[in-house]
């Protein structure tokens, strides 16, 4: 649930307090002013880091449309965006483990082999002096064919061979 501003908060005390709908309303623009004035001195910071531990969506003030930066391990950083949020209704599913539900997922981008430019890639070597360009990126076949012996040695090692995952 999104915490009312403090304009918001002050007319609600406000008409509380027994002060006509037309006085709260003057007195809640002053005080929701001045609170936007010691918010904008503040300058608070973009991004919060918290550990993810204990943390569920409940936790998070989410806005739609803004981008959120999730990282894990201080190692790989994943941006989502939050598209829609609403009250969930009869058709929705009753597990909660399959939420937040994903309505979106990219397509995978797979790199291909820059030798035949057939298969798809799964090797990537640097300072390659057999290859076109550093990094070079091979299918198995063409990897064995240049890199590798009738025997499946290595016929030199004047380079860095990494495992390619797609991105």
């Amino acid at each position: 649930m999104e915490r009312p501003s403090a304009a918001v908060a002050e007319y609600d005390r406000l008409l509380d307090a027994g002060k006509s709908e037309d006085e709260a309303i003057v007195e809640a623009r002053k005080i929701g002013g001045e609170a936007a004035k010691r918010a904008a001195a503040g300058r608070t910071p973009l991004y919060t880091a918290r550990e993810m531990r204990g943390v569920t969506f409940n936790d998070l003030s989410l806005a739609c449309g803004k981008h959120y930066s999730y990282q894990h391990q201080g190692d790989c950083e994943h941006v989502m965006t939050i598209r829609d949020i609403r009250l969930a209704h009869a058709d929705d599913p009753k597990d909660r483990h399959v939420y937040p539900l994903r309505i979106f997922r990219g397509r995978p981008f797979r790199r291909r082999c820059q030798m035949c430019d057939v298969f798809d890639a799964k090797h990537v070597t640097i300072a390659d002096e057999l290859a076109p360009c550093s990094p070079c990126f091979f299918c198995d076949k063409c990897f064995e064919i240049l890199h590798l012996d009738e025997n499946g040695r290595p016929v030199y090692a004047e380079y860095t061979r990494y495992p390619y995952h797609h991105e």
